[in-house]
């Protein structure tokens, strides 16, 4: 393959990343739109031929921002298994038993 055939295969796949990012970014950290959720595309790969080193600092860029993200990602995760953790303590702790639910009238005496 030409080294210009070469640098195009890594430009889009690089942009193919970019967009992943991007896109999971947006997810996690848009408080606005909770259901938002990432288009599932198969795992990136890097082309199967050498990365052109004019393309070498934007991969650079791309892999700390893959790699931090990845540990937001992780922090999220976990702080939602903590409160999932809270959640089923508390709903445990209420008494939940066969008793009808109580009723309130709103009524002058």
């Amino acid at each position: 393959m030409s080294g210009h055939g070469q640098r195009a295969l890594w430009a889009a796949s690089l942009d193919a990343l970019e967009v992943d990012l991007a896109e999971t970014e947006r997810a996690l950290f848009l408080e606005t739109a909770v259901d938002v959720v990432p288009e599932v595309r198969p795992t990136w790969q890097a082309p199967a031929v050498p990365l052109p080193a004019e393309l070498a600092p934007r991969a650079a860029a791309l892999l700390a921002r893959h790699q931090e993200l990845t540990a937001r990602v992780e922090r999220a995760m976990a702080g939602l298994r903590r409160q999932q953790r809270r959640a089923s303590q508390l709903h445990g702790r209420l008494d939940l038993g066969t008793a009808p639910p109580p009723v309130y009238v709103d009524r002058a005496v």
